[in-house]
């Protein structure tokens, strides 16, 4: 497994654990100090979380670095699980959310 995958899983836990906390990236920005730009490429998996952001945001959101290796491993091993705490149904709205915004961009 690369680093980009590892990225991308992080974000993934990242981003599923802010939409079950109901909060924006500017609140995250506000509760544990990260800007919202930087916020959006660790969940986009653009960039790797410093280990001292990560537990930040970890103490806002309400996740172990336990649930962060759980979505490494799921990734490695290549399992679709969603992210903690995402159901199928959104899972599949934001797969098909991406898909969408692919099919416009080609048109």
């Amino acid at each position: 497994m690369d680093d980009v995958q590892i990225n991308l899983a992080v974000g993934a836990e990242l981003r599923a654990a802010r939409a079950r906390r109901n909060l924006s990236r500017a609140e995250v920005e506000e509760l544990a100090g990260v800007p919202t730009a930087s916020l959006q490429r660790y969940e986009n998996g653009q960039r790797a979380v410093p280990m001292p952001t990560l537990m930040r945001l970890l103490n806002v959101l309400g996740i172990t670095l336990g649930d962060i290796e759980t979505a490494i491993q799921r990734a490695a091993e290549g399992q679709s699980d969603p992210p903690a705490g995402e159901s199928p149904a959104e899972r599949t709205r934001r797969a098909f959310s991406r898909k969408s915004a692919q099919e416009r961009s080609h048109s």
